[in-house]
């Protein structure tokens, strides 16, 4: 999973403890999910918002982080935690939120 691997590549966050390989994303702290149709399945829940603002969360910004596996993503905060690195690609910058 996506979230899993981009944890690996941080350093350790109490926030982040929740993230475990057999919970769903859905129980996560940080992690918000909603209904909808995907790919012709029934109504599924799929990961719509990662919110993490002032969450302690060192290492690499979202380099790491593989978009394509979110298709419902509309709102990701990474505010005001130490995260460095480059931006994703601007198209996708309107439903980010990484600055204080």
């Amino acid at each position: 999973m996506a979230v899993l691997h981009w944890k690996s590549t941080l350093k350790s966050s109490p926030t982040l403890n929740s993230w475990q390989i057999h919970t769903s994303p859905c129980n996560w702290t940080g992690i918000e999910c909603d209904a909808a149709h995907h790919q012709g399945h029934h109504k599924t829940l799929m990961v719509t918002t990662i919110s993490l603002q002032n969450s302690s969360i060192n290492g690499r910004r979202l380099g790491e982080l593989n978009f394509s596996e979110f298709p419902f993503l509309t709102y990701i905060d990474l505010s005001y935690n130490g995260l460095g690195g480059e931006n994703p690609c601007c198209h996708l910058l309107p439903i980010f939120s990484l600055l204080p």
